[in-house]
């Protein structure tokens, strides 16, 4: 029974503290008010400004009559959503938006729970969207606290939340500030200079310098792929699509041959379209996806953002829309993809940001786009905040704007730098690069160059031009090795082994080719076939590595090999003999289970018959054990 009666104490507490904290609604006796009100209700549906007058002469009678107030915020308020969109009545808008503003203020004053409270939803989402955030929430909060759900306006409830969770957010970008020095390049100058493009390997860098206002009217964005040979940019029509309510714009190329660059080519029409609106192209590290902003049906907003893939062939497949996780209603534009093929950078306003423009981020894991983040302020301020570019290492941002410059009375577009903090950095990335040449020092085309990471057997492939010239580009934990092997046709593959412990970071590493000619007699070693001290069995790494020799003798299919197994002079003899043929039969026995003819293969171990180098030193020895093939018969 205490129980029940402290129950009821407790009630009866905060049932008088919630009539405490509001007036109680001013009852409305004017039977001439009363009357207005009515007749105003009746021709509200059809005759709308004859209802609008009739409520303002029920307010002049009854001037806290706040149903009447109520319609009238009301009317002004879904008048202001038929501008919201519109810049040339940006004005109706404003008017309108105020009008609601102050009716629903005086609801609040005179009858705070009318409606269930809705007018607070509606000042609350007014200071919202002035950036009001403060006075805002204290509304919002309000609103959330007296609504009673089993009644009208559960969708105001769900945008209330939401708001109030987006000024949650504001407040922890705002009182967590991510660090942030941009510094001006020192290329500058008074003009314009924007959109800034460094090439992946660092060694150039690109930008757009307006000599004449009048004479550029539109930035165009440049994009440029990992051996620099190819490039990808935006160009628009010099008139509005009478289709649309902007001015064409597609994505073209062109490729750097014999010293010069070509003649600009539009892309197919899987990705333009003659009534659309292409631009803003990113290419990944490999250069087989490509992705862009385009405006065009059957997007989520305005402007989404697209990707396209190369095939075989070289030609570009149908665009596909990134998805609802990085596409909002409103619009996704200028996307960066970094060189880790994981990260992508891009603005958005369709999600709540500092300001109407902000810059996000999302990570490729486990096959889909992860929810994007903000990148941070001050980096995304209450100015647009759109594109920016990485650099390889992940470690500087660099990007345009027109308000950082200690002179504020000048507009100018300036490039700036600045160091990216660790939580929005892409992961890092193992860069080579380097040239392909034969045994006389010619350039070699042709040539396969791939790259397998021994940690989790993901595998990239190289871009090599007709030069020889390759690029390898890869994200990497920095954990394990990587093998790059080449493979040409008529030649001995070619493999080399990088351990990243061993690695400086973010620097590009250069590594230039040597491919021997098939001839019989000649012999290559396995590089990256390892054994354990005394043992013949091969392990994972070592069988990834000899399925190169795999594909070298199908490729090769005239061609006989014989398997040789050396050891350094520690230990027995005649044991190191037994234990040198039995790694070569492992590597023979791979060879047969994996569909060659056993015919073409034969084994034998030397021991340390046949060093390579001296046994002296413990460098000379771990060369001298070493497994190898020699090609005898062609």
């Amino acid at each position: 029974m205490k129980f029940f009666y402290l129950f009821l104490i407790i009630l009866l507490i905060s049932f008088n503290k919630k009539n405490d904290d509001e007036k109680p609604c001013i009852k409305i006796t004017n039977k001439k008010a009363i009357s207005f009100y009515e007749k105003a209700m009746d021709n509200l549906k059809f005759f709308e400004k004859n209802a609008y007058n009739l409520f303002e002469k029920a307010i002049e009678i009854e001037p806290k009559y706040a149903k009447a107030y109520y319609e009238l915020a009301n009317i002004n308020y879904k008048k202001a959503l038929k501008f919201i969109n519109n810049k040339n009545k940006i004005d109706k808008y404003e008017m309108y938006s105020n009008n609601a503003f102050v009716y629903f203020g005086k609801v609040a004053e005179y009858c705070p729970s009318l409606y269930n409270y809705s007018a607070f939803f509606f000042i609350g989402k007014h200071l919202y969207e002035k950036r009001q955030f403060e006075k805002s929430d204290i509304k919002l909060s309000f609103f959330i606290e007296n609504f009673e759900i089993e009644k009208r306006g559960v969708e105001n409830y769900r945008n209330a939340n939401k708001m109030l969770n987006n000024i949650k957010e504001y407040n922890y970008l705002i009182n967590n500030p991510v660090p942030f020095n941009p510094r001006l390049l020192s290329f500058c100058t008074d003009e314009d200079e924007f959109l800034p493009l460094i090439t992946p390997d660092g060694e150039y860098f690109f930008y757009t310098h307006r000599y004449e206002k009048e004479i550029i009217k539109k930035k165009k964005k440049l994009v440029i792929t990992m051996d620099n040979k190819h490039i990808f940019l935006t160009v628009c029509d010099s008139e509005r699509d009478k289709h649309t309510s902007y001015k064409n714009c597609d994505i073209y190329t062109s490729d750097h041959i014999n010293g010069k660059w070509s003649s600009l080519k539009k892309l197919s029409s899987n990705i333009n379209s003659p009534h659309t609106w292409e631009g803003q192209a990113s290419i990944s590290a490999d250069g087989k996806t490509l992705y862009f902003a385009s405006a065009r049906e059957g997007g989520f907003g305005k402007l989404d953002i697209y990707y396209s893939k190369k095939n075989k062939n070289g030609e570009w497949s149908k665009a596909v829309n990134l998805g609802e996780t990085i596409n909002t209603e409103g619009n996704d534009k200028t996307p960066f993809i970094h060189s880790d093929n994981k990260t992508l950078y891009f603005s958005s306003d369709g999600r709540f940001g500092l300001g109407s423009f902000d810059i996000f981020f999302s990570r490729f894991e486990n096959g889909k786009w992860n929810k994007p983040k903000n990148i941070g302020y001050p980096i995304n301020t209450e100015n647009d905040e759109v594109g920016f570019v990485v650099s390889r290492d992940g470690k500087n941002i660099y990007f345009s704007s027109n308000t950082l410059s200690e002179n504020h009375e000048k507009e100018d577009w300036e490039i700036y730098s600045s160091e990216l903090h660790d939580k929005v950095k892409p992961q890092e990335v193992l860069f080579i690069k380097g040239q392909i040449f034969d045994d006389n020092g010619n350039a070699l085309t042709g040539a396969k160059v791939e790259l397998l990471n021994t940690k989790n057997k993901e595998k990239s492939f190289a871009m090599v031009d007709e030069e020889g010239n390759y690029v390898l580009v890869v994200g990497t934990n920095r954990e394990g090795k990587f093998i790059m092997t080449v493979q040409k046709k008529d030649y001995f593959f070619n493999t080399e082994e990088f351990d990243m412990n061993n690695l400086e970071k973010g620097k590009v590493v250069k590594s230039n080719i040597k491919m021997k000619k098939i001839k019989i007699g000649e012999s290559m070693k396995l590089e990256s076939v390892h054994f354990e001290t005394n043992s013949y069995e091969l392990d994972e790494i070592s069988m990834e590595y000899l399925k190169n020799l795999l594909l070298f003798l199908n490729e090769n299919p005239k061609l006989n090999i014989e398997i040789s197994g050396h050891t350094d002079n520690i230990g027995i003899d005649a044991n190191n003999l037994i234990l040198s043929k039995h790694r070569a039969k492992a590597v023979f026995y791979f060879l047969i289970e994996n569909a060659i003819d056993k015919n073409r293969l034969s084994y034998k171990g030397f021991g340390k018959n046949k060093p390579i180098t001296t046994n002296d030193t413990s460098i000379g020895r771990a060369l001298n054990r070493r497994t190898e093939f020699k090609i005898t018969k062609m």
